[in-house]
């Protein structure tokens, strides 16, 4: 299985008939950058194809999302319109109904390493109905994932003959989420064909297996970045029990030299010109600086069965972790919210007993002046 992006503007424009040497050549869109959605599709190598499902970038689902969408298609929503590990757990769901996979009969399902496939829920789900959950080398899925090699392309090929088809038929209007089912549904008949399933599998070398079937040249990228590593200190075991003449076995004849201490009569024959030199040696592929990187804060990605025992088992301990720390976090805050408002009580409590009552005399507004014993309310304008 894998998810491929579906967007209501042709990714590729249309050829148009135009006259020669003219600059400038209009063709129709829908919109300058347009609406973005999700479509997760899976076939077998048996050319079996599973029902594709929609994840529109929605809070609430529509019924006029799915008109005369693929037979057996399912939609989903989620804010962004991407997978997340809640939608991937539906999407199991929607799996088994079609393929009907048990403990006694297993189905492997092949997927890349995305962190929504990861999730402990998914996993004890899978394992619970019969599917082993394998997933690609990091890195890879452009050469091993059977949809990206061989489904994919035509797919996006034929989704886009039907936006401009559609952007002709229909003058003056653009192209919205509520026609993308039917038009993705037209393309999938055209793309979901027996041979491209077949070819998916074998192109890649997975059914039937060769595990040879890159060539080398495949791999020349790779040696670019061939990036000496830190020498790292082997065991002492390794060489302990060894005789000097084992260690002198082991060496390659390249790392031997043989010094001649006294006369000899024999001469070599020079070597022809074009066995002497290598083509390595004359151009050799590119090294890459050895740089001191940061090491990432996340775990490497890694292939293999995601939901076997051991990896469920370490999972759910990485779970387990996480709500620890989650759990003392949440103490240490109410600690906090706590203390402080035992100090605002402390504080309000220290200006209370502070704070002294002053009585309020009427004897003040009527004292005698010291300098004329008059009374203050009998003087002039209270002076």
């Amino acid at each position: 299985m894998d998810e491929s992006g579906l967007s209501t503007v042709p990714s590729k424009n249309s050829k148009i008939i135009a006259c020669k040497g003219k600059k400038q050549v209009g063709v129709l869109t829908s919109a300058e950058r347009g609406q973005h959605l999700t479509v997760v599709c899976s076939f077998s190598a048996a050319g079996v194809y599973v029902p594709p499902a929609f994840i529109f970038p929605r809070k609430n689902m529509k019924k006029e999302l799915m008109d005369n969408a693929p037979a057996g298609a399912v939609a989903f929503t989620q804010e962004h319109g991407w997978m997340d590990k809640n939608i991937f757990v539906k999407w199991l769901n929607h799996f088994v109904k079609h393929v009907k996979p048990t403990k006694e009969d297993k189905v492997l399902l092949m997927l890349d390493g995305h962190i929504s496939h990861k999730s402990l829920e998914a996993q004890e789900y899978a394992k619970a109905n019969g599917i082993i959950l394998f997933c690609f080398p990091p890195h890879c899925t452009h050469r091993v994932q059977p949809l990206y090699v061989v489904f994919f392309g035509p797919l996006s090929t034929y989704y886009n003959q039907e936006l401009n088809l559609w952007l002709k038929t229909h003058p003056g209007r653009t192209v919205t989420h509520y026609q993308v089912a039917e038009l993705f549904k037209n393309a999938y008949q055209k793309a979901a064909t027996l041979s491209n399933a077949e070819n998916g599998f074998s192109t890649t070398g997975i059914y039937p297996f060769q595990p040879d079937i890159f060539p080398d040249w495949m791999f020349a990228p790779a040696e670019a970045t061939d990036v000496e590593q830190e020498n790292v200190g082997l065991p002492e075991s390794n060489f302990a029990n060894k005789e000097p003449e084992a260690l002198l076995a082991d060496a390659t004849q390249k790392d031997i030299s043989f010094e001649n201490t006294g006369p000899s009569t024999s001469i070599q024959k020079p070597l022809s010109s074009c066995c002497s030199v290598a083509i390595t040696d004359i151009s050799p592929l590119p090294k890459a600086t050895s740089l001191h990187r940061k090491k990432r804060s996340g775990k490497t990605g890694k292939s293999g069965v995601l939901n076997s025992t051991p990896e469920i088992a370490a999972l759910k301990e990485i779970v387990a972790q996480k709500e620890e720390a989650k759990r003392r976090k949440s103490a240490r805050k109410t600690k906090r919210v706590l203390n402080l408002h035992e100090y605002k009580e402390i504080q309000k409590d220290a200006q209370e007993e502070e704070e002294f009552p002053v009585e309020d005399t009427d004897d003040e507004d009527d004292a005698v002046c010291i300098y004329c014993n008059e009374l203050y309310s009998q003087s002039r304008r209270n002076e």
